[in-house]
């Protein structure tokens, strides 16, 4: 619980940084050098200040731990000033430092969106995707700060003079049994608990609404379930009516013949191997076949009616 009083500003922190990284195109050509440093400095963040903090909160735990009814184990740490400095003062700064992170990236955001969709040298980072980092990272910025600020309020008002080190570890190896109603009697106390019982599921349903539910995500539950049931041998068929995909297409383009800019100069009708005056007795078949033509401009049309089996072959028009 020591180290998760940082360890979750930390990870915001480092998903901030990244960003930053990513939208200021401080990373479009990347060597394994630069690789390799990102790697060191993510893990100094996001490993190392839990690991620190735990190791420095040694220095004013008053006892082994305490174990609250109903609750479990919680560390114990004696309230003085240097607890204020090692316990409840980080969290305060690293949520700061991702706040002027994520400030950085809206505005490298809004920089980049104006000139392209997605982010040039990340193909899997699409701007939807980059937007649920960003407001993942906004989302622990906004409950960190607050948060991290109260719990520094109750424990200032709460101090007690830092004497010495022995002082501090005196009858160190003591464990403290507190009931129920007695620490549920003390709001602030209680308040303390519960948050940090609750804390860590919250942040994963934030997590899984961010990116649990996408598309991507579905894709990825669908392909997990079909290789199980492949395996155990059952196979799933739906019933329900497949619906094929809506194609929008551009209306063809309509030559409108009565348009001044278009207009026909020339028609032409000729009807070749037929009498007009016995067209409909002697017809069996007649085509009739349109065609336009744009030449320098002008338009011409011609109208062409064919007769299958001509009554005179020198009847014309």
């Amino acid at each position: 619980m020591i180290g998760l009083n940082v360890g979750i500003p930390a990870a915001g922190l480092c998903i901030c940084r990244r960003l930053y990284h990513i939208a200021s195109l401080k990373s479009m050509s990347v060597t394994e050098a630069d690789k390799r440093r990102n790697v060191i400095v993510d893990l100094s963040i996001g490993l190392g200040l839990p690991v620190l903090e735990m190791v420095l909160h040694y220095i004013v735990q008053g006892h082994r731990f305490n174990i609250y009814e109903g609750v479990g184990c919680i560390p114990s740490t004696y309230a003085t000033w240097p607890a204020l400095l090692i316990i409840f003062i980080p969290p305060i700064l690293i949520g700061l430092a991702s706040a002027i992170y994520a400030t950085l990236n809206i505005v490298h955001f809004r920089e980049i969106s104006k000139k392209c969709a997605d982010f040039p040298g990340h193909s899997n980072l699409t701007s939807s995707r980059y937007l649920r980092f960003l407001y993942l990272s906004g989302s622990e910025i906004l409950c960190t700060i607050p948060l991290a600020s109260y719990n520094t309020f109750v424990a200032s008002s709460q101090l007690s003079p830092w004497i010495s080190w022995a002082d501090t570890h005196a009858d160190f190896s003591r464990v403290d049994v507190i009931p129920a109603v007695l620490w549920r009697s003390n709001r602030h106390v209680e308040g303390n608990i519960e948050l940090s019982r609750w804390l860590v599921v919250f942040c994963a349903f934030v997590f899984f609404a961010f990116f649990g539910l996408t598309d991507e995500a579905r894709r990825n539950y669908r392909s997990c379930i079909q290789a199980i049931t492949t395996r155990l041998g059952l196979t799933f068929t739906s019933t329900a009516p497949r619906i094929p995909p809506l194609v929008f297409q551009p209306p063809a383009r309509v030559h409108n013949l009565s348009d001044t800019s278009s207009k026909m100069t020339d028609l032409f009708f000729s009807i070749d191997h037929c009498d007009h005056r016995s067209m409909e007795e002697d017809c069996e078949k007649a085509q009739i076949s349109t065609s336009l033509c744009q030449d320098d401009g002008r338009t011409s049309a011609s109208l062409v009616l064919q007769c299958t089996r001509p009554s005179s072959p020198g009847a014309r028009l």
